[in-house]
């Protein structure tokens, strides 16, 4: 790890769904990958101590059933001096989803208060530690009556690799903006931006009823 990469960076976020080594190879899909993850993120927080570290997970219900390993994650967060956000997985039909209500009363038996509350996320704290809880927009936006504007006043922007913008996780709907990123061409890229953001929800207007 070099100094220079981190010049321009106030925070960075790591993904880590366990600290089973078995579990987090398991999802990785590479042998070995746990051991050099967990060092490298401790490297990280002894090389740049003043640097913003998140820590994310995911919460699965085979992650629901083995608290103790999600007390780790949340333990091993505090230890380098990082928050936690542990978020729901995106509703699929094909699988089953924890609603992140759940984990409020894990929250409160660890003694963290809740310090905010917005649109789909709620903030806990312990002196100097958050923990974030995150909703999917998808599975919060049904408790809406104007789904539209829900989605579009609190969705993310989701920039997948090959530089498309994902108008709705449900459908097929992209903008793509890889030819304006490879171009540097930005009066472009803003119109393309634009449309995005006009668009965003209209999935979600049409529908009636339970979404699904």
């Amino acid at each position: 790890i070099t100094v220079d990469v981190f010049d321009n960076i106030d925070k960075i976020n790591i993904s880590i769904h366990s600290l089973n080594k078995d579990k987090y190879e398991n999802i990785s899909k590479i042998k070995g990958s746990f051991d050099r993850a967990i060092s490298n993120i401790k490297e990280l927080r002894n090389k740049f101590p003043i640097l913003k570290i998140g820590i994310n997970t995911t919460i699965t219900p085979e992650l629901m059933k083995d608290k103790e390993d999600l007390i780790d994650l949340i333990n091993f967060s505090k230890s380098i001096k990082a928050d936690i956000k542990i978020m729901e997985l995106f509703p699929d039909d094909n699988r089953e989803i924890v609603q992140i209500e759940k984990l409020e009363s894990l929250v409160d038996d660890l003694r963290y208060d809740k310090t905010d509350e917005s649109f789909r996320r709620k903030i806990y704290k312990k002196n100097v530690h958050k923990i974030i809880l995150l909703k999917c927009t998808c599975s919060a936006v049904k408790n809406y009556e104007d789904r539209g504007k829900a989605c579009y006043e609190n969705n993310d922007i989701y920039l997948s690799m090959d530089g498309d913008l994902h108008l709705c996780r449900k459908t097929d709907d992209i903008i793509s903006i890889i030819d304006e990123l490879h171009s540097n061409n930005y009066v472009l890229l803003e119109k393309k931006m634009e449309i995005y953001f006009e668009n965003l929800g209209n999935r979600c207007k049409k529908i009636q009823g339970e979404y699904r």
